[in-house]
């Protein structure tokens, strides 16, 4: 491999100036501490030859490659992580994906914080987003999850409550990320519909719960069952207009004009129920948006 490597970074550089840049974590993984020093040597020298960019906040890909590489030379020599955790992250930032960053956390030995940055970028992704498959298979791979934790919710599914009960033995903190392992492996056991959507929003709702309602898999009754989860809080009303979305999709008018009713009277002011009322008329034949019209359940622009 050391006779290598210079083939590897001329080919790689190249492909970074054409837009992709290449992962160099494998191959530089393999080289010896010599190797490293000169590879580090021969990035300082390629970085010399690039263009000086006018803005010090434009980032060549080249560059970036290069950075990239001369964070894992620094990291496996037995240096400092920071480079190395800085070129990844700003790779991910310019238009790629969070799973090397996350991976580059976890091999410095920074794993939690790896664990709740893939939460969070969950969280916030679309639904059937590639990159977000990748992240939940990063979280079932590298979580280290209370001993029996698995079997546990294996034996508890589909019983919501004796799920809930397995949760609640379980630290505070690690309840969000028990969440999402636990929602993998309702779905590992089968289940769709109403029994996943109960199981996966005992922790709060998620893009994914979101988008099996809007998707018309998960029944008005099941979410309604949800909210009862979370009265008294902020949330409550999201949780019932989030039930008329599903009411409205099974063509159920009454039961539609009922839990809007309910989400407008337990709506936080600081969460609005629009969201719900412009999803439910954009759906709405012309006989259920007459009926919002008349209860002053349509949005303020179809008021008018």
């Amino acid at each position: 491999m050391s006779l290598q490597w210079r083939e590897r970074l001329e080919v790689e550089l190249g492909e970074a100036g054409g837009g992709t840049i290449p992962n160099p974590a494998g191959w530089v993984s393999e080289l010896d501490v010599e190797s490293l020093v000169a590879l580090e040597v021969a990035v300082r020298d390629e970085a010399t030859r690039l263009p000086t960019p006018l803005d010090e906040r434009a980032s060549q890909p080249e560059r970036r490659y290069l950075e990239r590489v001369a964070g894992w030379c620094e990291w496996l020599a037995g240096g400092e992580s920071g480079r190395l955790e800085a070129a990844e992250r700003v790779v991910w930032l310019r238009g790629g994906t969070p799973l090397p960053y996350l991976r580059v956390l976890a091999e410095v030995g920074d794993l939690i914080h790896a664990l709740r940055l893939a939460e969070a970028f969950l969280e916030r992704a679309r639904p059937n987003d590639p990159q977000a498959t990748e992240v939940r298979e990063f979280i079932r791979a590298e979580d280290v999850v209370p001993e029996g934790f698995d079997e546990a919710i294996r034996t508890a599914l589909p019983d919501p409550d004796a799920v809930e009960a397995v949760l609640a033995d379980t630290e505070p903190d690690d309840v969000i990320r028990l969440v999402w392992r636990m929602t993998s492996l309702a779905e590992d056991a089968g289940l769709e519909g109403d029994e996943l959507f109960v199981v996966a929003t005992l922790g709060g709702a998620s893009p994914q719960t979101l988008a099996m309602v809007e998707n018309g898999e998960v029944s008005a009754g099941a979410v309604e069952s949800a909210a009862t989860r979370f009265a008294g809080t902020r949330a409550e009303g999201l949780w019932y207009g989030l039930a008329a979305r599903a009411a409205c999709l099974a063509g159920d008018h009454l039961g539609t004009l009922r839990l809007l009713r309910i989400a407008v009277a337990k709506a936080d002011p600081g969460l609005p129920p629009e969201m719900d009322l412009a999803f439910v008329w954009e759906h709405a034949g012309e006989e259920l948006r007459t009926m919002l019209v008349q209860q002053q359940l349509a949005p303020p622009e179809a008021m008018r």
